[in-house]
């Protein structure tokens, strides 16, 4: 089963951007269209505009995938709300540059 939300975090920003691109290329592999990704630029992106994201329904293809790379940790937090709703027809990869406390 895919989980419809992954977060991955810790200090190896190589190994984290590995594991986030082999996720990206599984979960992109069953979309049609480039409508069904969208990336968002971690040093942008706010609660609101992540929230609408993750809300915005798939357009020719089965499911969204919707990721976030390289979000400071001080700012993950702020980000959290925005996952309350996750449909089902929704996958979120969100990575945060350091280690989040438990």
């Amino acid at each position: 089963m895919t989980p419809r939300v992954l977060l991955l975090h810790g200090e190896e920003a190589f190994l984290l951007a590995e594991e986030s691109g082999r996720t990206l290329r599984a979960w992109r592999e069953g979309l049609v269209s480039d409508f069904g990704f969208e990336a968002l630029d971690a040093s942008t992106v706010t609660m609101d505009r992540l929230r609408d994201a993750i809300l915005q329904a798939p357009f020719l293809d089965p499911w969204r995938v919707v990721a976030v790379r390289g979000i400071a940790t001080r700012k993950a937090d702020g980000l959290a709300p925005a996952l309350a709703e996750v449909p089902e027809s929704t996958r979120v990869l969100l990575t945060v540059n350091g280690r989040l406390p438990a």
